[in-house]
């Protein structure tokens, strides 16, 4: 195998050669990172095998003027390279012109390096380029999820994820066809019912945290928060104190795929959300040590993750003992303390209370078209699982309305 390329060997200087050797270090660095299960030869062979600015890093013999000299056992990895800015590319796409959430591109990056993992495999150490794969071995792929035993639903986003990495290829004429197109998804996908509490159970898990302590204020208010507003976790951790409209009774809530929509507060959230406010203003002035504990002198800790320069409409609403933005994992394991203290259901996550927000408002009369709104949803299926919760009120209505109903 032979590459074409033009050296200028005056261009190296002993500091260009640093800088050469730290990008070949990244280079290899990265390529860890995208799978790590590579052959540990590879991350020493890769980085210096194909780019010319890396020549005068080669082995002797091989550069013969302006031609490299690649061994076959070393081409064999050059198709990762295109692999790799192929998936690069495919992600770049993702967030700058679909605008997709941050969890959204992690699920594409993920099922990329799954299927690049499977590739791996098959190929004997090897990784193909894009336009390499065929149907037959997607359907193998699929054939070694189900063997392990994936859940139908994870099969079905792999494969919607694969149909679109393949579409953007062929706009981008890096392959002909889709080998993921043909392939359907699993049949009979089981969809969950989502666990929910029932209104007094809510009732009993809002009025577990102690009014007495500024932290227990500050959970109050984000579970009143959350069960009024109908928000998923990442939307409660990311509202800043600019979203509130106390008066109106609203919030501006940033959702899925950036989108934004405004959700109602309930008078019970604004005032748990007011009696917030007082341990806030201290916390962020430094008056607050970590254990709710007013200081006598002002200290401002270098934990928080807030800039001095930050205006205070872009402050988080809801901080840490640190004074910096919660987060999803310290509102779940908040959430598990107080299901502990009222033994409540421990399959209880942040996201039940969205799920009990839609079941009660179904069950007291609102139509699903405004719980969809409420929700954020872009589909009125994804709403519609709710509908088959509230299997008590369907009973009440077929006994009233049908006539032989009884």
């Amino acid at each position: 195998m032979v590459l074409s390329c033009k050296p200028n060997w005056r261009r190296f200087s002993s500091n260009k050669a640093a800088n050469a050797s730290r990008e070949r270090r990244d280079a290899a660095y990265r390529l860890y990172r995208l799978r790590h299960t590579l052959l540990p030869g590879f991350l020493e062979l890769f980085p210096v095998s194909w780019k010319p600015g890396f020549l005068f890093l080669l082995p002797p013999g091989m550069v013969d003027k302006n031609h490299v000299t690649i061994p076959p056992e070393w081409s064999r990895f050059l198709t990762f390279d295109f692999m790799l800015k192929a998936a690069k590319r495919f992600l770049q796409y993702l967030r700058v012109e679909r605008n997709v959430s941050d969890l959204t591109l992690k699920s594409y990056k993920e099922d990329i390096e799954a299927l690049t993992e499977y590739l791996f495999d098959l190929y004997d150490g090897r990784i193909p380029t894009p336009s390499e794969v065929t149907t037959m071995q997607l359907r193998g792929y699929v054939a070694a999820m189900h063997e392990a035993e994936y859940a139908r639903s994870t099969i079905a986003r792999r494969l919607a994820s694969l149909r679109s990495f393949y579409r953007f290829g062929q706009r981008e004429h890096w392959t002909n066809e889709n080998p993921a197109k043909p392939i359907s998804n699993p049949n009979k996908i089981k969809r969950n019912m989502p666990h929910v509490l029932s209104t007094a159970e809510v009732g009993q898990l809002l009025r577990a945290p102690s009014n007495s302590d500024p932290f227990g204020i500050r959970d109050r208010a984000m579970l009143e928060t959350m069960y009024s507003a109908g928000l998923r976790v990442s939307e409660l951790v990311g509202m800043n104190l600019g979203d509130l409209s106390l008066t109106d009774g609203l919030v501006r809530v940033r959702g899925k795929g950036r989108k934004e929509r405004f959700a109602p507060l309930g008078s019970y959230a604004v005032k748990a959300i007011r009696s917030w406010f007082v341990p806030r203003k201290e916390l962020l002035a430094g008056k607050m040590d970590i254990l709710g504990r007013v200081r006598a002198v002002p200290k401002r800790s270098k934990a928080a993750k807030i800039p001095p320069n930050t205006s205070p409409a872009d402050t988080p609403l809801f901080l840490n003992k640190f004074g910096g933005r919660m987060t999803t994992r310290s509102t779940a394991r908040m959430l598990i303390k107080y299901l502990k203290q009222t033994a409540l259901d421990a399959r209880t996550t942040p996201h039940t209370l969205r799920h009990s927000f839609a079941t009660h408002l179904l069950h007291n009369g609102a139509d699903i078209r405004s719980v969809q709104e409420l929700l954020g949803h872009k589909s009125l299926i994804t709403t519609q699982i709710y509908t088959h919760l509230d299997t008590e009120k369907l009973i009440k209505i077929y006994n009233k309305a049908h006539p032989r109903a009884k």
